[in-house]
């Protein structure tokens, strides 16, 4: 390659050198190649812009390991739902620039990461623009609907009702592993009497129930008449 050193303006074509070298990385050092010319003339060694980047080469191999999402995955997968840096930052509810650093070759934090592959799954992506709308163009969901290909479904209900009426054994193959996170809140408990207890379960056996469904639905039904027998009271 054509290259000139600004040290001394000799000009000529030069091979680059490479050599190993150790990046560390939020703690994590990472082997790593260094690229760079040396002129033969001053002995002055500078870099090209366009050669071998080993940082970026650092941050590759850094998110392999820790399972990360790689740059062109984020480009990719955001064209392929049609949606602008601007349109998905809003929805994740970041900035602009955060996103394009990130598609650019910036190292992601693990927390931002999680959050994109939570956001890369179609059903999941609706749901985000179910909360803001406002943040993309009106023919957006339906592209997405269009991407959940198992249900041809043309809503999000019409999701839930092919769940409900279809078994997941007849579309295996074309279903892949994801993670993500359930966040419950912790049922409390109300201990009954043995006797009172027995009753119950005999009631819930001549209705073709469980004894929790019942309880509930007689506590449901207590509080409903009590409520209305306060209010004629007032």
């Amino acid at each position: 390659m054509q290259e000139l050193c600004f040290n001394c303006d000799y000009e000529k074509e030069l091979q680059p050198i490479r050599e190993p070298v150790i990046i560390t990385v939020r703690g994590e050092p990472i082997p790593a190649t260094k690229e760079f010319y040396q002129c033969p003339k001053c002995e002055h060694a500078f870099t090209n812009s366009l050669g071998h980047d080993a940082l970026d080469e650092a941050y590759r191999e850094y998110r392999r390991r820790h399972n990360l999402l790689q740059p062109e995955e984020i480009r990719n997968w955001r064209e392929q739902y049609g949606l602008t840096q601007q349109e998905l930052s809003t929805l994740l509810g970041w900035k602009e620039t955060t996103l394009s650093k990130y598609e650019n070759g910036a190292l992601q934090e693990e927390s931002q990461d999680t959050l994109l592959k939570f956001a890369l799954e179609p059903i999941n992506l609706l749901q985000l623009i179910k909360r803001k709308p406002e943040a993309v163009s009106s023919d957006k969901p339906a592209t997405l609907i269009a991407l959940t290909n198992i249900s041809k479904a043309n809503s999000i209900e019409e999701i839930a009702n092919f769940g409900n009426t279809h078994s997941l054994a007849d579309y295996w193959d074309q279903t892949h592993e994801v993670e993500f996170e359930v966040r419950a809140r912790q049922r409390q408990r109300i201990t009954l009497a043995p006797k009172l207890y027995a009753q119950v379960e005999k009631e819930a056996q001549v209705r073709g129930i469980s004894s929790e469904t019942l309880v509930h639905l007689g506590l449901n039904e207590w509080l409903a008449k009590n409520h209305q027998h306060h209010i004629c009271e007032a």
